[in-house]
């Protein structure tokens, strides 16, 4: 009996008492096996029992069921198994001997288990950091129909098969069936800390017997990321997109969130900066949601800016909180500060301003008030350009959905092709790089509000200011902004074309000559820009 597949290592019965052998509607042939001493009850598959049968073909284990104890599904010396034909599938009847019963299972719903995957951050996670497994929102426990007893297990591998097909253990503990949640620190996992790369999460539920039952893995669009290289520290982002880089026009306004970067246990902030004041004005600094999202008796906020010299600052700190804020997610946003663009910021002779708002000094406070090693400071860019200038020849704008606006005081190829890959987006998500509309004022100072909403009015918008740059402005030489961090900017493709692909048909009617441009055999082609060169005596 040894040599049958199993589930379990080591002997495969401790003293069985009782075996029924049954068929079912479809020809398949179950051994149900009262293993008395293990206080469980085995079912194998036992397909040489079938016609056509193979000699050498071991049965198959099913399922197991049953454990020592008196709690529900469990056995205290189980001493006899009957099994009966239900529909297509079977009840089992087993007889309980000390506890004196006899207990009928049904098949049920199968149990399984069910994260909430959502949680992952985009951004991803320090080595030094820690990850949460959560249940779903609308489930009592991480498992759902799970009998007592059960347990479950984390673990992660890489996106390869062979390392889906062998995760590694987040912990070598294993979890009660009613676990809501567990947090994984990454310096205590078994094997160490995962090196840095991309990593699918799995929770696996296994019955009373340490049998498999169900595996819920984070799907594809939520791979899990651990990065040395984050951020950390303090910095400012775009409240709407999220990132580093603000796209603006001339009486523009807009939000800034002023982050905490994976805070340790921080209760006090201090911030200080600059912005070009030449080109716009700081409206107000107010108090972020970050302080709302820890217990806390009182909110101590103040701030201050001089205009005229283009400088800023803000602390932050909360009175009776016993754990501050710490790293379950990312960021925190602390602050948030509203700019206005001057009116005249950019003209027709001046296209495009570059500026960024800096974080030139910043300290952090622990709750037990110790102050923690300098903060890393990450700053915001500006782009100030009339709307539709978001690309240029000399810089690349990056791939969807997270591209950055580099304008050059023209409006072309390279700013179609841009808007045109941020339209069309990739997996279905659009780029916030040509999220124009609603717009207000008149060409060619068109503003934008950015909605979330990719739709024809922006495609009306760009259309206009395309026509506007074209009849009203001359190309000048492009510029590249000369502050966009390499690591945030990403090649798009470019396909020469050459004779083999290109074909110029020419037809009259009339006193007029029809000139047909055919591309052939190109494959993936989104946008072209064609020169053509005629002599203004014959035409």
């Amino acid at each position: 009996m040894d040599s049958w597949t199993s589930a379990y290592s080591g002997s495969v019965f401790d003293s069985p008492t009782d075996i029924q052998v049954l068929e079912n509607a479809a020809g398949e042939v179950f051994l149900f096996i009262c293993d008395t001493g293990n206080d469980r009850v085995i079912v194998w598959h036992d397909s040489d029992a079938e016609p056509g049968g193979n000699s050498t073909a071991a049965p198959a284990f099913v399922t197991a069921f049953g454990g020592e104890g008196a709690a529900f599904g469990a056995f205290m010396n189980p001493t006899g198994v009957s099994a009966v034909q239900n529909g297509a599938d079977f009840d089992v009847y087993v007889s309980d001997r000390d506890r004196g019963i006899v207990a009928k299972y049904q098949l049920g719903e199968a149990p399984r288990v069910d994260v909430d995957w959502t949680v992952i951050s985009d951004y991803g996670y320090l080595p030094a950091g820690s990850f949460t497994f959560t249940k779903e929102s609308g489930n009592a426990y991480m498992s759902i129909g799970a009998q007592e007893g059960s347990t479950i297990r984390f673990f992660y591998s890489d996106t390869t098969a062979a390392g889906q097909g062998d995760p590694l253990p987040c912990s070598d503990e294993s979890f009660p069936y009613s676990t809501t949640s567990w947090t994984w620190t990454f310096s205590e996992t078994p094997g160490g800390t995962p090196a840095d790369g991309v990593y699918y999460l799995y929770a696996r539920l296994y019955d009373t017997n340490g049998v498999f039952l169900d595996e819920d893995r984070s799907p594809e669009g939520s791979l899990f990321r651990i990065d040395s290289e984050l951020e950390t520290g303090l910095g400012a982002y775009d409240t709407f997109d999220g990132d580093r880089y603000l796209y603006l026009q001339n009486l523009s306004e807009r939000v800034i969130d002023l982050d905490v970067i994976y805070p340790d246990s921080v209760v006090a902030v201090g911030l200080s900066g600059t912005f070009p004041a030449n080109l716009m004005q700081i409206v107000s600094i107010e108090a972020g949601p970050a302080w709302e999202t820890i217990q806390h008796q009182n909110l101590i906020f103040s701030w201050d800016t001089d205009a005229d010299a283009g400088t800023w600052e803000l602390q932050a700190s909360v009175t009776g909180s016993n754990t501050g804020l710490v790293s379950g997610q990312p960021r925190f946003t602390i602050a948030r500060a509203t700019v206005l663009v001057n009116e005249d910021a950019i003209t027709t002779d001046s296209r495009v301003q570059n500026g960024a708002f800096d974080l030139t000094s910043g300290t952090w406070v622990d709750y037990k008030g110790e102050v923690l090693p300098d903060p890393g400071l990450n700053d915001l860019y500006f782009r100030i350009a009339y709307l539709g200038d978001i690309a240029t020849s000399v810089a690349d704008a990056g791939s969807p959905p997270h591209m950055i606006p580099v304008p050059d005081g023209n409006m072309d190829i390279e700013d179609i092709t841009v808007f045109t890959m941020g339209w069309n987006g990739i997996g279905g998500i659009q780029d916030p790089i040509c999220d124009f509309a609603p717009y207000q004022g008149v060409i060619p100072n068109l503003r934008p509000t950015p909605d979330g909403v990719i739709g024809t009015e922006e495609l009306l918008g760009f259309t206009l200011m395309l026509g506007w740059f074209q009849a009203n402005l001359t190309p000048t030489a492009a510029v590249s902004p000369g502050n966009s961090p390499n690591e945030d900017v990403k090649s798009r493709g470019t396909l020469d074309l050459d004779a083999e692909h290109l074909a110029m048909v020419v037809r009259e009617e009339g006193n007029q000559r029809i000139v047909e441009i055919h591309a052939n055999d190109v494959e993936q082609l989104m946008s072209a820009q064609l020169t053509i060169h005629f002599n203004p005596v014959d035409f």
